[in-house]
């Protein structure tokens, strides 16, 4: 055997072996924290905007289901979270719905563009226009994901 062969099949040291698990380790945390910083974007909003009230330049984050859609813009009633996975109609009102218009530079998740149909549960986020449409920056696609029952919410 040569001195390289040699060399190339010795142990690692304690100290190789330290900075490995270290850098390993490091990684590892590194990956976690940035899955839970996802998840956190990713959960469906809380609050319900007053549509009727929403002011030009206003960010908007709603859950909505969509009532019609007309090429890149569409109508949507606003849903209340109720838990997790089951969000329910408001009356309707002035106050319930929202016009959303998206284009190539909306991100979609979860889904693609077609998932943008009648009766889809997405989430938009994005600033309301001086029409009082909400020009989304991002739409989640969560139908199959969340439930929503034809009873209205209790006030």
């Amino acid at each position: 055997m040569s001195q390289e062969q040699i060399i190339a099949r010795r142990p690692l040291s304690t100290c190789e072996w330290i900075l490995f698990s270290l850098v390993l380790g490091i990684a590892i945390v590194l990956a976690i924290w940035m899955v839970i910083g996802q998840a956190r974007r990713m959960r469906p909003a809380d609050s319900l905007p007053r549509a009727a009230g929403l002011a030009t330049g206003s960010d908007v984050k709603a859950v909505v289901r969509i009532d019609s859609i007309t090429g890149n813009q569409f109508v949507a009633a606003l849903l209340r979270r109720q838990t997790d996975s089951v969000y329910c109609l408001l009356p309707r009102g002035p106050d319930s719905e929202i016009s959303v218009a998206f284009g190539p530079k909306t991100s979609i998740v979860m889904g693609k563009t077609h998932d943008i149909a009648k009766d889809a549960v997405v989430q938009v986020a994005g600033k309301v226009d001086e029409k009082h449409i909400v020009q989304a920056a991002q739409i989640v696609i969560l139908t199959g994901y969340v439930r929503v029952p034809e009873k209205l919410c209790q006030q």
